[in-house]
């Protein structure tokens, strides 16, 4: 079995971005180790499916992940609308169960504007607004979030993955982990595996020690 530059443990909707990502902008020899016959058949296919807005990301203190939230949702959009894939805005409630919560909806919608959000997207109910709209729901008030988005993360991920093999990723599925190593028929000593299950994602992040040439066609 060849040896790689980065191998990434996992095939679920991290592990298959990751690879993607790496692919498609590095040149560079790109493994997936998945345990299954098939990604994304675990977390990322068991999931809620819902690619939720920022409105509840302080601008200030979750600058970081409030604006990651904010690029990544159009960047889904537009892969879901060039791949076909499901994309359902179904919008989700935030309430308030205690009285003293409700000014904290305010706080959320400014928040969600302050991340970019667009006013058409956030409303603010009050209880009887809720009821309406949910019967079975009892609260102070809510904060409702238009465009969070119902998506199947299996599909994308699957999507994702033959990109990923377009683009020279190779996915080896049904390898076998045995304690220190991950194995397959032909190897057994990989060292330094990068992880994309559960658990274990700080690995997966420390981009500063890869040391790839870019693609050609990468802009």
């Amino acid at each position: 079995m060849e040896p790689w530059d980065v191998t990434i443990v996992g095939g679920g909707i991290l592990g298959t971005s990751f690879a993607y990502w790496l692919a498609t902008r590095y040149e560079g020899r790109i493994a997936v180790l998945e345990k299954e016959p098939q990604v994304a058949l675990h977390t990322s296919r068991r999931n809620t499916g819902v690619v939720h807005r920022p409105f509840y990301l302080d601008p200030v203190g979750r600058k970081v992940f409030a604006r990651s939230s904010q690029i990544a949702y159009g960047m889904w959009r537009a892969y879901a609308a060039s791949r076909g894939l499901p994309w359902v805005p179904v919008g989700t409630f935030e309430i308030a169960t205690r009285e003293d919560r409700v000014s904290h909806l305010e706080t959320y919608r400014k928040w969600g504007l302050a991340n970019g959000m667009g006013e058409d997207e956030l409303s603010l109910l009050t209880e009887g607004e809720v009821r309406a709209l949910e019967p079975n729901v009892r609260c102070h008030g809510a904060i409702w979030s238009k465009t969070d988005t119902s998506v199947d993360y299996q599909a994308f991920t699957v999507a994702l993955r033959d990109d990923a093999e377009r683009a020279g990723a190779r996915f080896l599925r049904g390898v076998l982990r045995s304690p220190g190593a991950w194995e397959d028929p032909g190897r057994r000593d990989h060292p330094g595996p990068r992880s994309g299950a559960a658990g274990a994602r700080r690995d997966l992040a420390c981009l500063r020690r890869l040391r790839l040439p870019p693609r050609d066609d990468d802009h």
